[in-house]
């Protein structure tokens, strides 16, 4: 057991099969039991994240597969996969929204509303903002994304703070507090 292969959020228990790593089985916090939904991939998983969004039934998971490529998925919806990037050394969900970031050669890729890919796979491109960091070198771990900001741990040990825009969370908590006018001000002052 590792870090990498097993996340908790606050109803759901991911694990990624010891025997067959090609599957990761799902397990309610509550009670222990499994739940109907396993995901089978074609390669084996080395890595898996759960988002920490409080309604279930928008759980997703995140995962980086054999060949470093990025995924997200639902867990109580049976809907395919989506490839969202590739060599992914990184990744990691906002501690509060359905944000996801990752580190794929690189670059620090922010995927603001990875949710698209079940409406329009093509708008996911209008959702994500990258930013080159060379001086991250290779193999950095994110630690933790929080608010606006994303702690990295470069391969010699040093940590680095990376900031991404804060317009997207403060758009998120004005929608979650319903305050949606404040909401369209702050797009309009944005564009």
């Amino acid at each position: 057991m590792s870090k990498k292969r097993v996340a908790i959020s606050p109803d759901v228990l991911a694990v990624i099969e010891s025997t067959n790593p090609k599957i990761v089985r799902f397990y309610e916090t509550q009670t222990g039991k499994p739940l109907n939904y396993t995901i089978e991939h074609t390669l084996p998983i080395t890595e898996i994240n759960l988002n920490q969004v409080e309604q279930a039934l928008e759980r997703k998971i995140a995962f980086v597969d054999a060949n470093k490529d990025l995924y997200i998925s639902t867990v109580h919806r049976s809907e395919r996969s989506y490839k969202l990037g590739t060599i992914c050394d990184s990744f990691i969900w906002h501690d509060k929204f359905d944000i996801l970031t990752s580190i794929s050669d690189s670059k620090l890729i922010t995927y603001f509303y990875p949710n698209v890919v079940y409406v329009d796979t093509d708008l996911l491109e209008m959702t994500i903002t990258s930013k080159e960091y060379p001086e991250l070198g290779r193999l950095p771990q994110i630690l933790n994304y929080s608010d606006s900001m994303v702690n990295v741990r470069r391969k010699d040990g040093g940590i680095v703070s990376l900031g991404i825009s804060p317009y997207p969370t403060i758009l998120f908590d004005f929608c979650e507090k319903g305050k949606l006018d404040k909401g369209l001000k702050l797009c309009r002052f944005v564009k």
